[in-house]
């Protein structure tokens, strides 16, 4: 029985690794579609406001919702995903399943169906980019690809940074998709717009593209945990491999971000209490131009102009006059039948001590005598030997000269006769 459910086991792994590929094909769960948790505040007092504000929207769950699951099933999803009828079907534990919108809604837990009554349809790009510009954009905008988050008003560029880095798939935090448009849209002028649907269509697009796919991060891996989550809630025969390899809901952390002030949120977004909130009122002051909006990530500098401080001067201390330790310096003013047997042993150890020291002085200065004399030797031998070779090859160019001389005439002789 135990050797069949190794066996069995080994299967398993095996087919794993045929679905998702190699580790070095596999995909990297990186910082995107993050997870605002539900006690999230901030320092700042606009992105304070953000978040009270998106509290009070109904597709708010979404920005909350995860889940625990094994990073072995998220990279098996990506690997055998595809849409099918606007339905994803893909294979987990290497068995087929299937998802639409309406579990992906009942996933959400947002923008519920609510007997015939109808959501609305969110305008096109063309009609967003005149309501993108009515927000405040600091750049023209002929089309949405010109949008830049960056360049939008307060509060509206730090709504449009949230929801980029929470409900996109890929970590391009300047860019807005159209989805993510619409949302803005809806959000701004409180519309029942299928919000779910909005997010679906965005998840199975980069589901249908995955084959374009540039980098190696996961798209959407929050997304992809939940969905992992009900399956395996579905089919309880889905091994849960013992918590190895997870990925967990304190994985998807979300940092803040985000300042160019110019437009103020409208009344009807907000309610008593968020208008009652310190945040707000601060918040408000900036986008008045009441108070300086404040710098991100400013620190106070040190002004280089600035005399510096000094402390007033003190009178000096008054030595304490009591029964404290009395130095060794003092004890040998003491003669030594006046000390005590303890005294005179503190006064041995440190003439001892002091004798070392001074010993150990003089012997480095023996040692450094003895290396600079040494030196002086070394260089006296060189020098002498230098002016040996030298002398050497004076003479025997000199001999060299003579032979060539007595060669001279010998020839000279020899020609004569």
């Amino acid at each position: 029985m135990i050797f069949k459910s190794a066996k069995s086991h080994k299967r398993i792994r095996f087919a794993f690794g045929r679905c998702i590929g190699a580790p070095a094909d596999r995909l990297r769960i990186g910082k995107c579609n993050l997870r605002l948790s539900s006690d999230v505040t901030s320092k700042e007092a606009t992105l304070q406001v953000v978040y009270d504000v998106l509290k009070l929207t109904p597709f708010y769950n979404a920005f909350q919702v995860t889940a625990d699951a094994p990073e072995i099933y998220m990279q098996e999803f990506w690997a055998s995903a595809y849409v099918h009828n606007r339905s994803v079907r893909f294979k987990m534990n290497n068995k087929k399943h299937i998802i639409g919108l309406e579990q992906f809604r009942d996933i959400l837990q947002i923008c519920p169906r609510v007997g015939n009554k109808k959501f609305v349809d969110p305008p096109l790009e063309k009609e967003l980019l005149i309501f993108l510009a009515s927000l405040g954009h600091s750049g023209d905008i002929r089309k949405l690809t010109d949008v830049n988050v960056n360049k939008l008003h307060q509060p509206w560029r730090s709504f449009a940074a949230v929801i980029n880095k929470c409900l996109c798939g890929t970590p391009s935090y300047d860019s807005l998709r159209l989805s993510q448009a619409q949302i803005l849209w809806g959000m701004y002028n409180k519309k029942s717009v299928d919000y779910a649907y909005l997010l679906w269509e965005d998840f199975i697009f980069k589901i249908e593209n995955k084959s374009m796919k540039k980098g190696s991060a996961m798209y959407y891996p929050r997304f992809t945990k939940i969905v992992v989550n009900y399956v395996m809630e579905k089919d309880p025969s889905i091994p849960r491999r013992n918590k190895v390899n997870w990925h967990y809901a304190r994985d998807d952390p979300m940092n803040e971000a985000t300042q160019l002030y110019g437009a103020i949120l409208p009344v009807a977004l907000t309610n008593e209490d968020i208008r009652n909130s310190e945040s707000y009122k601060e918040y408000y002051a900036m986008a008045s131009g009441t108070i300086p909006p404040k710098t991100k990530g400013s620190k106070k500098k040190a002004n280089t102009d600035a005399i510096p401080k000094r402390k007033p001067p003190t009178a000096p201390k008054e030595k304490k006059s009591g029964t404290g330790k009395q130095k060794t310096t003092e004890l040998e003013k003491i003669p030594e039948a006046d000390l005590t047997e303890a005294q005179q042993l503190k006064i041995a150890i440190k003439r001892s001590h002091d004798e070392y020291i001074l010993k150990s002085s003089v012997d480095d200065q023996d040692e450094s005598k003895i290396k600079k004399k040494a030196m002086q030797r070394n260089m006296t031998f060189m020098k002498t030997t230098q002016e040996q070779e030298d002398d050497d090859d004076h003479d025997d160019d000199e001999n060299d000269q003579e032979d060539d001389d007595a060669n001279d005439d010998d020839k000279k002789a020899t020609n004569e006769e």
